[in-house]
């Protein structure tokens, strides 16, 4: 975890410096793709990706990703080519540096407990991103998964897909768990899997409900059958 505050701070500062002088969007996402390479890189993880021509929907469009280790959101930023601000725990934005980065990216902070400000967040936030066509990406489950499995979804990624009438491209993100175990300070060498999904619209389902239900059962597909290659190879 060394590693990751090391290149957070060498880089952080002066991002910060020249974000204070720069709109949200362009450098930015610049600087924080290349946070992300270099941190995955000095600890010897690769990412691979199927499936990029999905994203192709993408500008404005929400990300959907479980949540499987700390390094989820280097893995995201690194590997898909698009501009990205993150639905994130509220407790990242008070880091030194990186927190401040992430306010002035146009990240969106997230209250777990106080639900009504988390919505206010939402509410005030997003608008500027899908204008500015980026993408929102989003965990609904909310927090880690403690015994390897995607847990259940939260509506609010679901909601704001239907409000902006933008698509949901679900990313699934595969080996993080491996690489970055619960409880454990460690960083492991080695390479994850992010599997992109066709891109779906709320409109295309009855309800919302079924929506959901869709795209955590097509994850959870993709995570289980990534398990049996695992375990068989």
């Amino acid at each position: 975890m060394l590693t990751i505050m090391v290149v957070t701070t060498v880089l952080g500062i002066p991002a910060f410096i020249i974000n204070l002088f720069d709109a949200p969007g362009s450098f930015h996402s610049i600087i924080i793709r290349y946070w992300a390479q270099l941190l995955l890189w000095l600890n010897g993880i690769k990412v691979e990706v199927e499936k990029p021509e999905n994203l192709q929907a993408a500008n404005p469009a929400v990300i959907i990703i479980n949540h499987e280790s700390a390094l989820d959101i280097a893995m995201v930023l690194a590997a898909l080519p698009i501009p990205v601000r993150f639905m994130a725990k509220k407790e990242l934005f008070a880091m030194p540096i990186f927190g401040w980065e992430l306010r002035l990216g146009g990240h969106i902070a997230i209250d777990r407990v106080q639900r009504k400000r988390a919505l206010t967040a939402i509410e005030k936030y997003s608008p500027a991103i899908v204008r500015e066509k980026q993408n929102i990406a989003v965990s609904p489950e909310g927090t880690r998964t403690k015994d390897g499995k995607i847990g259940p979804f939260k509506k609010g990624a679901f909601h704001l897909a239907e409000r902006f009438d933008i698509p949901l491209i679900p990313v699934t993100i595969l080996g993080a768990a491996d690489l970055v175990p619960v409880r454990k300070r460690a960083i492991l060498p080695g390479t994850a899997r992010l599997m992109i999904d066709p891109p779906v619209k709320t409109t295309d389902f009855a309800d919302l409900d079924a929506c959901i239900e869709a795209v955590r059962n097509r994850m959870i597909e993709h995570k289980e059958r990534y398990e049996v290659e695992k375990l068989s190879s």
